[in-house]
């Protein structure tokens, strides 16, 4: 295999030069608290073909809500049925900043390494699992996959995290009570499964410890690259919506 750098340049050239990409897939995450344990669920989709035909949703099942990007006629667009107006963007990857944290990651894991502008060394791969090790094979829903697994990742956080000081004064300000201070953190494990064949991505799962509570969050993605899209696949209309 060699080494795990290897593996994972690999990967962020596979997608890189892609002619097309479609996938569909889904991020659990479950909240392990005192009270019991809550999972919630996102499922995307992502469609690509280059030079720049592009569509990403996710739906947030408990919020009953959903977020579209795509491209029409060279502009990037994206909706939000909780704030349902068409917004114009400069550019995909900064429409795309608007559901990257409220998908839990999928608007941006896969969609910044098709779309990169930035070289490996400062890409999410590296900087998530350049450390991580070789954990062996296992089969994702019938595809022989490489297991990546990191113990202890490095974004640990040993101190409680204080909230920046312009959003401290903007609350005090606004005559709010006083915020505390965040549990500590501590990204416990951190894995990832990468098709042998092909060096897609096919899982990414991670435990984290926020003091009070603990999330288990896993993304399966089921894609497939170079294959022929129906140009129509891409367009969105909204319903009802204005546009910005």
């Amino acid at each position: 295999m060699g080494s795990s750098a290897e593996l994972l340049r690999r990967i962020f050239d596979t997608y890189g030069v892609c002619v097309s990409y479609v996938d569909e897939g889904e991020v659990v995450r479950v909240f392990h608290t005192a009270r019991g344990d809550r999972e919630t669920r996102l499922p995307f989709q992502t469609l690509f073909a280059r030079p720049d035909r592009f569509r990403y949703q996710f739906a947030h099942e408990e919020m009953d809500s959903r977020y579209v990007v795509w491209t029409e006629e060279g502009d990037a667009m994206s909706w939000w049925s909780l704030q349902p107006e068409v917004r114009r963007s400069e550019s995909i990857t900064h429409a795309l900043a608007g559901p990257t944290g409220i998908s839990g990651g999928s608007a941006f894991e896969v969609p910044s390494l098709l779309l990169r502008s930035s070289p490996f060394e400062s890409s999410w791969l590296a900087n998530k699992f350049a450390a991580a090790e070789d954990a062996g094979r296992e089969v994702i829903d019938g595809v022989d996959t490489i297991k990546l697994h990191l113990v202890n990742p490095s974004e640990d956080f040993e101190e409680p995290r204080v909230l920046p000081a312009d959003t401290l004064e903007r609350v005090a300000a606004s005559g709010g009570p006083p915020l505390p201070k965040l549990h500590a953190t501590r990204w416990e494990w951190r894995s990832l499964w990468i098709a042998d064949a092909d060096a897609t991505i096919r899982r990414k799962a991670e435990r984290i410890n926020f003091g009070a509570h603990v999330v288990e969050a896993t993304t399966a993605w089921r894609s497939q690259m170079n294959q022929t899209i129906d140009s129509e696949r891409f367009g969105f209309v909204p319903p009802n919506a204005a546009r910005a």
